[in-house]
């Protein structure tokens, strides 16, 4: 079966109005913006997984005024990079285009 959005825009239109092309442009804008959430969303996630990491892993103790602190070293390779050198210490890699 082919795309919704293929098959759409192949429908014929009558009385000069359009709806078809116009809710084919509409499907396409929403899964541009479905697939940009997506990718938002993954990103939020990992940075949710170093947090819990830094939180779990590296986290020191409770000074007087209730303060945690956490100290991470970060390693050569990655010093210029946070996430890439919290990644690396959780044994994680990261795609090439993002390295």
């Amino acid at each position: 079966m082919s795309d919704i959005v293929e098959r759409l825009r192949r429908l014929y239109v009558q009385n000069g109005t359009n709806y078809v092309q116009e809710a084919a442009d509409e499907i396409e804008r929403l899964r541009a913006e479905r697939d940009e959430l997506r990718r938002q969303l993954a990103e939020a996630e990992q940075d949710a997984r170093r947090y819990r990491y830094l939180r779990d892993q590296q986290a020191g103790e409770v000074d007087d005024y209730g303060t945690v602190g956490i100290k991470f070293r970060c390693d050569f390779e990655h010093y210029r990079d946070l996430d890439a050198s919290i990644d690396a210490a959780m044994g994680l890699t990261r795609p090439a285009e993002e390295s």
